[in-house]
């Protein structure tokens, strides 16, 4: 190959003349998108036994491997890919004859090109670690991939070139053999021997600018069967024209915005057409889901990292204008393009096409601006339509008044200091100037006026942010506010004033509005319960009451591991000395507080969620004792936001050496830049959770569990398994990582256990954990009192598995 290189560069018509060669192509996946990715070509080279050269630009050479039968987009056939030596760039451009007598003489094709991204590790890293994961956007060639090592085979570099399971996956292995002709001049083998000139492709620019549908404002959600309802995301519109030689990121005014998205146009290189149009939003999503336009705006700031575009319509795919045809079926046609999920980068916007109101009301006690509403018969009109109509959210909530500002307009107050009570306690969440009439005023300024005091409430968190010029009063006085969500900064949009709260302790007693109900759904539940004086854990005298009494108190703090999680509930209808069994689908007449979520796979029934403290209850109405949580939430069940590991020790086993198999485990992934959590079970063992950020798959994280499980057993197979064996387990802790797949399931924080004791499944800090003596030693009793945060910062760790995991596990003899 040496001498065949030095011929290439020593022959002028194999570098300064086309001939026989082809193009310097300007399109997608060539060299002019080294800005958006590096190269890649895949060259059929007929030498003395025909085989495909992988070339990966990296370093500014192309890393190279012959793959003998070619690639195969099919993830059960597995090639292997020789490594070769490094080539020039200029290397990936070569289609013609090497001449006789050289080393590797014969025809040699380009047989695709494009471009590639590695996932993951950083590629060199991934490289040296004999693990690398790629994507390649060429015309032929498509999706994930991965070149994994083998041991070394004497002089020779073996690896396996594997496709992964996606949408670009095939049921064969017929890829290779699908095409003979080059990719970019459309020459056989036969036309390269005899020099014959091909015709370069033509590449086709990113289709004109669509000037957007817009929506009509409405009061309220539509009803019937032809709506479907999608979350209205607090963004930038983005329109996104894709060509063959670039992509065209336009704003809804038609602004090229491009280059403030750099990870959006890069994904969009990846997609499976040559020509399209989408419709959709750039956004930063929040761990609820919901866009979060500060953090946008200085994602775009910081250069666009982060940045998602949720795409909602499809305008146009190849040579299909779809804008006529009802929305439907534009949904489906944008499914099919990008995988029903999309990239992380480019994401399919959610719908549903019932329950209008319901979404409404989750997305206002969450906090976001409202939906939108869409006829699925509706065409796609560039102008604004009642086809789309927008509901913004108002949600209600109870402030608690600590001071009031003076009037400049010969009012009785300009307006009202409020704070709310959440979890913590009492926090600054703006004022209230509006929903007042005269009467009301001057009933509100006279309450108010006898309980002023000088100094600010103390043990108000926020308060700092109130004007200079409060006129402070004593915090007893509750009020019913509706307003329009939560600013970055804590503060209520667009607050309302409705009444004062009579029905709150310490209230005033002014002209209470009949709308202003209840909403704190972290403290109060409005399910009725039956059976209430039923036993259920004999053995401590703990009735239906007293579990729904404790899942009340616990609320704030068990929900946001339930929230939008989809959920298998253990049920002792008759009391835990009975039948238990496991339910994951929702009853009929689970209602109150039971989100339905529709299965992700056809011909399934549907999975529930628990989102609010009714939920619980209900719950506990039909005999609920344990919650059992996904590893994933909604809308994305496919990007798992946690790894765990439930060692599960066999009886002879003490709970010392569960608590040093633990340590042991943090330590592992500590060295691995990965935090862990500790969740004593309430059962027999240890949880180890590891927050993630739902930037991966779940077969990656099942591979990373695996090995880490594996690995473990194989270096001290005297204390660990990692199958699910019992005859083996006999002294020994069992890792049991199958939990970490699509549909697995493990115990909830702060969950009950059915247990005689009535244990608790309780997370604990790691320096906590040292001194605990029994896997089931945290009691109702003990959680309800509980104080403190003990996984604290939880919910903001940002995270993946990165290669850095194989190098920790090399050290423990994997």
């Amino acid at each position: 190959m040496a001498r065949a290189l030095q011929a290439y560069r020593s022959k002028r018509d194999f570098t300064s003349s086309p001939e026989p060669h082809g193009d310097q192509l300007g399109g997608r996946g060539s060299a002019a998108t080294a800005a958006h990715g590096r190269r890649f070509v895949v060259q059929r080279h007929r030498a003395r036994r025909e085989h495909f050269d992988l070339r990966l630009e990296m370093d500014g050479v192309m890393l190279s491997w012959a793959v003998t039968k070619g690639p195969s987009a099919d993830p059960r056939t597995k090639r292997l890919a020789v490594r070769t030596e490094d080539h020039p760039i200029s290397y990936a451009d070569f289609e013609g004859v090497i001449p006789d007598k050289s080393y590797g003489a014969g025809p040699v094709m380009i047989w695709d090109q494009g471009s590639w991204a590695a996932v993951g590790a950083e590629p060199a890293t991934a490289l040296g670690g004999g693990h690398l994961k790629f994507v390649l956007s060429g015309k032929r060639i498509r999706g994930r991939w991965a070149l994994v090592r083998l041991k070394s085979a004497g002089a020779r570099e073996n690896w396996l070139l594997i496709k992964d399971r996606d949408t670009y996956a095939e049921g064969d292995d017929s890829l290779a053999q699908r095409f003979d002709t080059s990719v970019v001049t459309n020459r056989t083998f036969a036309h390269i021997l005899q020099g014959k000139k091909g015709q370069l492709q033509k590449r086709r620019n990113p289709p004109d600018f669509v000037p957007p549908m817009l929506c009509i404002e409405a009061g309220s959600p539509p009803s019937g069967d032809d709506w479907q309802y999608e979350i209205k995301y607090d963004g930038y519109r983005l329109q996104m024209a894709v060509g063959e030689n670039r992509v065209v990121l336009r704003t809804r005014n038609g602004h090229d915005w491009t280059a403030k998205f750099p990870d959006i146009a890069n994904a969009a290189q990846l997609l499976s057409t040559r020509i399209a149009v989408l419709d959709g939003e750039a956004v930063v999503l929040g761990r609820d889901g919901l866009a979060d336009y500060p953090k946008l705006v200085s994602a775009i700031k910081q250069g666009g990292a982060g940045v998602q575009f949720v795409a909602f319509d499809l305008l146009r795919v190849d040579d299909r204008d779809l804008t006529k045809l009802p929305l439907a079926e534009r949904r489906a046609a944008l499914q099919e393009l990008l995988g029903n999920r999309g990239t992380d980068a480019i994401r399919i916007a959610p719908a549903v096409r019932d329950g209008g109101q319901e979404l409404l009301a989750r997305v206002t006690v969450a906090g976001g601006e409202g939906i939108i509403a869409k006829r699925v018969s509706s065409k796609y009109y560039s102008r604004r339509s009642s086809s789309w109509l927008k509901i913004k959210a108002v949600r209600r909530d109870d402030a608690v008044v600590v001071g009031w500002l003076p009037s400049r307009a010969g009012r009785h107050f300009a307006s009202l200091v409020l704070a709310h009570r959440d979890s913590v306690g009492l926090r600054y969440v703006g004022r209230v100037g509006t929903g007042f009439t005269a009467r009301v005023e001057r009933e509100v300024f006279e309450q108010l006026s006898r309980h002023g005091r000088k100094s600010a409430p103390r043990g108000i968190s926020g308060l700092e942010a109130a004007p200079d010029n409060t006129q402070w009063v004593t915090p007893r006085f509750t009020a019913a506010i509706s307003h329009g969500g939560t600013t970055a900064d804590g503060r209520w949009r667009a607050a309302r004033f409705l009444g004062w709260r009579d029905d709150v302790a310490g209230s005033g007693t002014t002209s209470a509005r009949p709308d202003a109900k209840p909403v704190d759904h972290f403290a109060k539940s409005s399910v009725t319960l039956t059976h209430v004086d039923r036993v259920v854990f004999s053995d401590v005298g703990l009735t239906k009451a007293d579990i729904a009494a404790y899942y009340q108190r616990v609320a704030p703090r068990i929900l946001p591991h339930l929230q939008d999680r989809p959920v298998s509930l253990l049920r002792a209808p008759n009391g835990i000395d009975h039948e238990t069994f496991f339910q994951r689908h929702p009853m009929p007449a689970m209602r109150r507080g039971i989100r339905r979520i529709p299965s992700p796979d056809e011909m399934r029934a549907e999975y529930m969620s628990i989102n609010e403290a009714d939920g619980l209850a209900t719950a506990v109405q039909f005999g609920a004792v344990e919650f059992h949580g996904w590893g994933a939430t909604c809308p994305d069940l496919d990007a798992p936001d946690r790894m765990i590991f439930d060692l599960d020790p066999a009886d002879d086993v003490p709970f010392a050496a569960v608590r040093r198999a633990a340590d042991l485990i943090r330590r592992v992934l500590e060295r691995a830049a990965l935090k862990s959590y500790a969740l004593v079970s309430g059962g027999k063992g240890i949880h180890v959770v590891v927050p993630l950020d739902r930037t991966q798959s779940w077969t990656d994280i099942e591979a990373s569990a695996s090995a880490i499980a594996r690995t473990l057993a194989r270096a001290e197979a005297d204390r660990f398994v990692a199958t699910a064996s019992k005859a083996r387990r006999k002294g020994r802790i069992y890792i049991d990582w199958l939990r970490n797949k699509r549909s697995g399931t493990a115990i909830v924080p702060y969950s009950l256990r059915a247990r005689p004791s009535a244990s608790v499944a309780m997370p604990v800090s790691w320096r906590t954990l040292a001194g605990v003596q029994s896997a089931s030693q945290f009691t109702v009793a003990d959680t309800a009192t509980a104080g403190g945060s003990p996984w604290r910062g939880f919910f903001d760790v940002r995270q993946h598995v990165t290669s850095n995991v194989m190098t920790v596990l090399r050290q423990f003899g994997g």
